[in-house]
């Protein structure tokens, strides 16, 4: 099939197509062939949208990646939270301080600061031994 009308100017192609047709419909939705330089820019544009599109897959690679280790450490940190209030203690690295107490027969630990942290009975090697406890022990000869 042959184009209508193309020796006139645009103006009077749309008139002479409104005044000789059938029926008109506006904002219809359909398709047309595309010319070989539609093709040609149509194959331009996909080639630099796919690069485009390659780039921002590669962009959403790296922040994925960034931001999955920003919610591993977030993670990590909340159940660390969950775990101190579950027990009413909190996990520190530092220099503690053993002070035993003979009397009671505990060892009392306290941190850098002089803040008590726990208490333990006394390993049978921290007792100090006494006087009386040398002579009972001891075998007469």
């Amino acid at each position: 099939m042959e184009n209508l009308f193309q020796e006139h100017a645009p103006e009077v192609r749309k008139q002479l197509l409104e005044d000789n047709c059938y029926e008109i419909k506006e904002d219809e939705v359909y398709t047309r062939p595309l010319t070989e330089e539609e093709i040609e820019g149509h194959k331009t544009e996909l080639f630099e949208v796919a690069l485009e599109a390659r780039e921002k897959t590669d962009e959403l690679a790296e922040v994925r990646k960034e931001y999955k280790k920003k919610l591993k450490d977030l993670g990590m940190r909340q159940s660390q939270l969950v775990r101190d209030l579950e027990f009413k203690q909190t996990t520190e690295k530092g220099t503690i301080f053993l002070f035993d107490d003979q009397q009671s027969g505990m060892m009392n630990t306290y941190n850098s600061q002089g803040q008590f942290i726990s208490a333990r009975p006394l390993a049978p090697g921290e007792r100090q031994t006494s006087i009386f406890t040398v002579k009972k022990n001891e075998k007469i000869s």
